[in-house]
């Protein structure tokens, strides 16, 4: 612990001493605090009170580190063959072209074959049919 008035506490142990040393170590006052001159004083030899901080990592890096889980490279693996074997076999449409019906857009099975369930509901259409 400082014991001379001009020494600075250490500041790891700052917190375990008593008040009033604190204070006569640090030379300010309980109630009024820092004057003017002694806050820009200790501005200048101690600087601004502010942790340093790293640089930012660089949004390449970002990027390239997202591509060191194995999981992550296999399934582009899989990806890049799958890709791969659709443009060598060429018999279907792109590969995400064959969710259409999942999306509710037109498919090769749309015979009209839901006309009864139109007749039913009088012709009215319904949140489903919508599709909300």
């Amino acid at each position: 612990m400082p014991t001379a008035l001009s020494e600075t506490p250490e500041p790891s142990i700052a917190y375990r001493q008593r008040v009033d040393e604190l204070i006569a170590a640090l030379q300010t006052d309980q109630h009024q605090g820092l004057t003017s001159e002694d806050a820009r004083a200790r501005l200048q030899r101690f600087g601004r009170n502010e942790l340093a901080s790293e640089p930012p990592t660089p949004a390449w890096r970002r990027f390239l580190v997202q591509f060191q889980d194995v999981l992550v490279v296999l399934l582009l693996i899989a990806t890049a063959v799958s890709a791969g074997l659709w443009v060598y076999e060429r018999e279907a449409g792109l590969p995400y072209e064959g969710d259409r019906h999942l999306r509710g857009g037109p498919s090769e099975r749309d015979d009209g074959s839901c006309s009864g369930i139109e007749s039913r509901s009088g012709g009215r259409r319904t949140s489903r049919d919508v599709g909300g």
